[in-house]
């Protein structure tokens, strides 16, 4: 892939891009399959991440997706009248790029729904298995992570256009799910359901699929019956125990964060800034970063595991927040 710069692509997405910014866009597209394929992740990745507490962000997007519209029917109203141009043939090429990418996210194939006890037509399912030794963390294409604990079994069908999110989890996972308020996310198991927004919570099921924890760390969670029957709506803070065999739910409180924090091997920062998430990592990982922040303002829920690497983190720092940061060469 041909280097962009994300604070580039951001701005496109967001409409203030110049006129010359939003040509090397297009150039860039054209460059190269592996762009486009990049800039349709990028994009989906976009809508309102789970660490970014931004409310127009999501707004802005879909002005760009319409801009993006705009500027194809443009072009296919006048390709009869006028000559070949560099900005009609980005512009076809967008909307080719679009099609491509709706093609290849609608392949479906049927499934069975562990909760509804039926078959259910015409969705993807993606699979993921945590065969190793500790815990694996896994980024969905709508900004949500999972941290998924060492056996786990991870089914999902999560991407940028369909109406709902559905993750089947047998094992134990961590869930830091990105806020779509018009497409909420159902994660199943065998005698249990949890609908979500945008929230951040732990779920154990054992492989019997009868005992069922969740363990809320922010934001609502809503607990549903294998027939979709709302049970309880859980608060932050909050355990809710299920028994699949016999039908009982308990709640209890206790202390989210650290509970999460030491299950899963993490290290979790809240509603912090860019710069706060890079003095945190050059404090612990005793390095020097340097960064050209261009959202100073902005904050964020940053989750990444004690056993990455440095380079590993200002990866998903510079993936999930746009902003540029690397290790200085002057340690």
């Amino acid at each position: 892939m041909t280097d962009i710069d994300l604070t580039l692509l951001q701005d496109f997405i967001s409409g203030t891009a110049s006129e010359e910014q939003e040509r090397a866009v297009c150039e860039w597209l054209e460059a190269a399959e592996e762009n486009r394929r990049f800039f349709a992740e990028f994009t989906t990745n976009a809508t309102l991440h789970e660490t970014i507490v931004d409310p127009e962000f999501e707004n802005n997007r879909e002005d760009m997706l319409a801009r993006l519209n705009s500027r194809i029917d443009a072009s296919e109203s006048e390709k009869a009248r006028r000559p070949f141009s560099f900005v009609s043939a980005a512009a076809g090429f967008l909307a080719a790029m679009a099609i491509a990418a709706v093609v290849a996210l609608c392949v479906i194939i049927p499934r069975h729904d562990p909760v509804m006890k039926d078959v259910v037509p015409a969705v993807v399912m993606h699979s993921y298995v945590n065969s190793s030794a500790s815990v694996k963390s896994v980024l969905l294409a709508d900004g949500t992570k999972i941290f998924l604990k060492p056996g786990s079994e991870l089914e999902y069908n999560v991407t940028g256009i369909d109406d709902k999110r559905e993750i089947v989890l047998r094992g134990e996972g961590y869930f830091d799910v990105a806020k779509d308020t018009l497409r909420p996310m159902f994660v199943h198991t065998e005698n249990l359901s949890l609908e979500v927004l945008g929230t951040a919570f732990s779920l154990k099921t054992d492989f019997s699929d009868e005992k069922v924890e969740v363990v809320l760390e922010r934001g609502s969670v809503r607990l549903l019956s294998a027939e979709g029957q709302g049970l309880v709506r859980l608060s932050p803070n909050q355990m809710a125990s299920y028994d699949g065999s016999t039908g009982d739910l308990t709640l209890e409180t206790l202390k989210a964060v650290p509970f999460i924090i030491e299950q899963f091997n993490l290290e979790s920062l809240d509603n912090v800034t860019v710069n706060q998430i890079i003095r945190h990592l050059e404090r612990i990982y005793g390095v020097r970063i340097e960064s050209r922040i261009m959202h100073p303002e902005k904050r964020y829920y940053f989750n990444f595991l004690k056993t990455d690497s440095i380079d590993e983190v200002l990866n998903i720092v510079e993936r999930l927040t746009g902003e540029k940061c690397k290790l200085s060469t002057n340690q």
